[in-house]
């Protein structure tokens, strides 16, 4: 994970991140990866890797005329804000069983500080765009009032 500070909140920020399956320690050995990459413009900021074999994947590159690996594909997942966090990371290891003698109460653990990331996210999202948010509250019966701005 790599960090900076937001220059216009001040907040500390993720710049990008990867999460990776490996069949051993060395980085040529990944199953698949998680990565988030902030601004990226050739591929989305958000997304899963995945190495392997694909039959169906050659058979659509042969139509196309293209040849290229399935860890090559750069899967979107939730962009920005809603991109899955360390904690869907960890429960994906344990529900799949590639993590060893997990402990009784993970998933609680988990669920408390993911909500905690969402929450994050959910704030910078409204902060950003705080239409949308306004007009939800406002369907839910809020009384929404701009605070005025010095």
């Amino acid at each position: 994970m790599r960090l900076s500070v937001d220059s216009d909140q001040g907040h500390l920020r993720v710049e990008s991140s990867t999460y990776a399956l490996l069949s051993n320690p060395d980085p040529g050995n990944q199953v698949l990866r998680f990565d988030f990459e902030r601004d990226k413009e050739e591929y989305p900021e958000a997304h899963i890797q995945v190495r392997g074999d694909s039959l169906a994947l050659k058979e659509l590159d042969r139509k196309q005329g293209k040849q290229r690996q399935l860890e090559q594909l750069h899967i979107p997942v939730g962009g920005l804000r809603f991109r899955p966090s360390l904690e869907d990371f960890v429960e994906f290891l344990i529900v799949e069983e590639f993590a060893e003698d997990p402990r009784n109460n993970w998933k609680a653990a988990l669920d408390r500080t993911r909500d905690s990331f969402h929450a994050l996210q959910l704030k910078a999202a409204v902060n950003r765009t705080p239409g949308p948010a306004i007009e939800q509250l406002k369907a839910m019966g809020y009384e929404v009032t701009p605070h005025p701005t010095t």
